[in-house]
């Protein structure tokens, strides 16, 4: 998976999917100065988060992708490891995204799998897009409860 830097401002707000062999076209080596930029994501787990598990911190992260043969649609949902009735569980985990914090993008939430998973060879803390547990802030309208504040999300990947 792949986003951008955790610090920057600017660039793309989505984590990507990038395949293991990319294709390239004309391109110009070397960084440029007015161009967005991808770094590698990884998932920071710290202080003493229950998401995960402290020895998945600072790991890259690899990427799903849900393809199913006789469903057609899928749906992530916050706040569940169960699907609702008439939907099939692909998996279940945490909600992920950047962390909230003054000067930083948005990305997207997304469902991190909780048997977490890292890239070969990605176990430097290199700090470059990043992904945090997200937890239930309390303010309104969310309503506490039956949210908890400070509580790790969990979510779901459902398939229909």
């Amino acid at each position: 998976m792949a986003g951008k830097h955790y610090s920057s401002g600017g660039n793309g707000a989505n984590i990507l999917c990038l395949p293991k062999d990319p294709e390239w076209k004309r391109y110009a080596n070397g960084l440029n100065s007015l161009t967005s930029r991808i770094f590698g994501l990884e998932m920071d787990i710290l202080n003493n988060n229950q998401a995960f598990g402290s020895s998945s911190n600072a790991k890259n992260m690899p990427c799903a992708v849900c393809k199913t043969s006789r469903r057609s649609a899928v749906l992530m949902v916050p706040g569940r490891m169960t699907c609702h009735s008439g939907w099939h569980k692909e998996f279940s985990g945490y909600l992920v995204a950047q962390a909230s914090r003054t000067g930083r993008t948005a990305t997207e939430y997304i469902c991190a799998d909780e048997n977490l998973e890292s890239v070969p060879g990605g176990d430097r803390d290199d700090n470059e897009a990043v992904l945090y547990p997200v937890e239930v802030g309390a303010v309104l309208p969310l309503k506490c409860p039956p949210y908890v504040k400070g509580r790790e999300l969990t979510c779901a990947v459902c398939s229909q």
